[in-house]
């Protein structure tokens, strides 16, 4: 990581920053900005001061480099403000292809470009380790996550137009790529279909181009598959019946395609909430 701190009382604005390698090194780089987001809720469970507030969490990709690249001149969409006495911190990763064999030690030169034109450098020191990462994770896990927040903490991020699905898909991929996944890719529950003599079916499609894919490694082809999900719900106001109905088609449905073993139940472990 690399900081970016503000002693003086005037704002710092930062429009790019370059990235120079030595000629010979065979590094994949990948450039994040940790951004600020204003909480104005305090969590459920703990009222503690500085609880609301300015916290760093977003992760904003700014570019994404292949192996082989010398110089990259990196423009932010939108000029980065510091304001006096705050910081900022660019998260840099660094990787080498899967059985890479050259694993050298390497320095790479970070400049940043102020507005007016004043350059100031960071030089980082990278040392390969020498293994390889397995592809798919050795135990089954998963985090939970609210995608109906993205557009909230999104638009005040930035003001640029945005596909609502894309970003999510983004955030999936992004997650993905580093062995996350979330409980329920597919968050909405599964339709009902209901004919005009009241026969009802259950609508799978939405759950297996998404949470489906992603078990079989097809949504996102350069991350590992997912390893696990949480039991996808059925609409709200089934009766007992229609509710042994809709588990015994989603147990056969998922059996069928061989997901169910990866399935979880989500065991109520939150009394406070109820």
């Amino acid at each position: 990581m690399a900081g970016i701190s503000n002693p003086t009382v005037d704002p710092l604005i930062i429009s790019s920053l370059q990235i120079h390698f030595p000629q010979e090194h065979n590094l994949h780089a990948k450039i994040f900005l940790v951004e600020y987001y204003n909480v104005t809720t305090a969590s459920r469970w703990f009222e503690l001061p500085g609880v609301r507030g300015r916290w760093p969490d977003p992760l904003i990709p700014l570019a994404s480099l292949d192996q082989g690249h010398t110089f990259a001149l990196i423009d932010l969409k939108e000029p980065l403000t510091v304001p006096p006495y705050e910081n900022r911190i660019f998260y840099f990763e660094f990787y080498l292809p899967a059985l890479a064999q050259q694993r050298i030690e390497t320095e790479c030169k970070i400049t940043f470009i102020t507005e007016d034109k004043k350059e100031f450098e960071i030089l980082l020191n990278i040392q390969p380790w020498s293994f390889n990462l397995p592809r798919c994770s050795t135990v089954r896990t998963a985090v939970g996550f609210s995608p109906q927040y993205l557009p909230i903490i999104h638009q005040s991020l930035s003001k640029q137009e945005y596909d609502e699905e894309a970003l999510y898909l983004s955030y999936l991929h992004l997650l993905a790529l580093h062995k996350i996944f979330i409980f329920n890719p597919y968050y909405q529950r599964i339709p009902v279909l209901r004919d005009e003599e009241g026969a009802i079916e259950f609508d799978f499609q939405g759950f297996d181009k998404l949470t489906g894919a992603m078990l079989e490694g097809t949504l996102f082809p350069d991350a590992p598959p997912a390893n696990t999900f949480r039991m996808p719900g059925a609409e709200k106001g089934l009766t007992e019946q229609e509710q042994r109905l809709y588990y015994s088609k989603l147990i056969a449905h998922l059996k069928q395609r061989d997901w169910f073993d990866y399935m979880f139940y989500y065991v109520m472990d939150e009394p406070l909430i109820i």
